[in-house]
């Protein structure tokens, strides 16, 4: 049989051939996988590894559809891993908990200033750590914005070191909002959206509005059958949201949102449909 390259059929083929049992993929690499997946009698894998992609409740539920036992892997081609989490049952599961540090690794968080922060509070990532990069070749320029003097790699990621010494990380850091004075970190009004059984998926992004403010949208897509308006959304995270949760001040709603092939959001595409909308409105 001819097979096409994202046609999961293959991956399926070889699970049961081979007998795996232990194997990486990708959230949409599961989902083909899961549609393909014929055996009641067991599932696909014993242990499935995850890296690259925020890890959400939803996404667990259905990895473990997948597997018995996930492993979760925080790092980067610059980094390698930085930390890593297991998971036996979906209640292991802890927004935005990446684990505990692999050994040798040392966590900084700073500021847009690069002074260290105190325990807790979310900044930007550094690390030091075995295995890490020394620099992208030929781009010196590149080099001195993401390695410090004294051999921290600065990473593009948001988070902090919990009171147990786990690394959670938030979002990218880049994708932090600056609104009405204060900074405002997207993934905690997501996880209230999110978690409301009539979403699913959400994303909040930031609009630059006519007095050069920065206004905070959530594009939801809602589970089909499901409905909900603007002002529905807008009170899971006013009576829910702590954690400097913001209150959305517009919701827009999407049959879908583009991801690339790898399943990651386009973001830039996302908020240019986002402004054009909100601009007929």
């Amino acid at each position: 049989m001819a097979y096409d390259i994202h046609d999961l059929r293959l991956s399926v083929d070889i699970l049961k051939t081979d007998g795996v049992r232990c194997a990486f993929f990708t959230p949409p690499d599961v989902t083909g996988i899961m549609k393909h997946w014929t055996d009641v009698a067991r599932k696909p894998l014993d242990v499935l590894l995850i890296a690259g992609y925020p890890l959400t409740k939803k996404l667990c539920d259905m990895f473990f559809e997948a597997a018995d036992l996930l492993v979760f892997r925080y790092g980067s081609s610059e980094a390698v891993s930085v930390s890593y989490r297991v998971l036996t049952q979906l209640s292991d599961y802890e927004d935005f908990n990446c684990g505990v540090l692999c050994k040798g690794t040392q966590v900084k968080v700073v500021d847009d200033d690069m002074k260290e922060l105190a325990p807790g509070t979310p900044g930007r990532l550094l690390f030091k750590l075995p295995g890490q990069f020394s620099g992208y070749m030929a781009q010196p320029h590149a080099n001195t914005s993401v390695i410090t003097a004294d051999g921290w790699f600065v990473c593009g990621d948001a988070g902090y070191l919990d009171e147990k010494g786990q690394l959670m990380v938030l979002q990218r850091y880049d994708h932090v909002i600056q609104h009405k004075g204060s900074t405002v970190y997207p993934a905690y009004i997501e996880k209230y959206i999110r978690d409301d059984p009539r979403v699913h998926s959400v994303v909040i992004v930031p609009v630059t509005s006519e007095k050069t403010e920065q206004i905070i949208c959530a594009c939801v897509v809602l589970v089909p059958g499901s409905s909900m308006t603007e002002e529905d959304v807008k009170r899971l995270v006013s009576e829910r949201g702590k954690d400097g949760a913001v209150t959305p001040d517009r919701v827009l709603f999407f049959d879908s949102i583009d991801v690339n092939q790898r399943g990651k959001l386009k973001v830039s595409s996302l908020v240019e449909e986002v402004k054009k909308r909100l601009t007929k409105q």
